[in-house]
C-alpha cells in the first residue's frame, strides 16, 4: 500500500514540475501566427487535392494516393487566406458535399 502511494505522490509531483516549466509566450509579435494575408498565399496539395495550406508549405508535402469520396468535395470550393489562416473556404455546395460524406 505504501508503495502504491509513493507512485501516486511520485506522479503527481512529475505532472505539477511539468506543468510548471511549460514556457510562456510573452512576446508581442503576432506575425508568427499569420500564415497568409492573401488567398495568393494558399495552395493545394496532396496527391489528390485534400490539403490546403501556405503554398510554400503545402509544396513538399506527400500522402499516400488514395482516393476518397469526400476529397470530390474540395473541387467545389477553394483553398484561400481566412483570418490569416490558409483553409478550405466553406459555401452551401462543399458543406452539402461533406454531409453526405461524414
Amino acid at each position: 500500500m505504501i508503495f502504491m502511494i509513493k507512485y501516486f505522490l511520485l506522479g503527481i509531483l512529475i505532472f505539477i514540475i511539468g506543468c510548471a516549466n511549460v514556457p510562456q509566450d510573452t512576446s508581442d509579435d503576432i506575425s508568427k501566427d499569420v500564415g497568409c494575408v492573401s488567398n495568393s498565399d494558399c495552395g493545394v496539395g496532396g496527391c489528390s487535392g485534400q490539403i490546403c495550406g501556405e503554398k510554400e508549405d503545402v509544396q513538399g508535402i506527400i500522402t499516400t494516393c488514395e482516393f476518397r469520396e469526400i476529397y470530390g468535395c474540395y473541387r467545389l470550393t477553394s483553398c484561400g487566406c481566412l483570418n490569416n489562416k490558409c483553409q478550405w473556404i466553406e459555401n452551401e455546395e462543399f458543406n452539402e458535399c461533406v454531409d453526405k460524406f461524414s
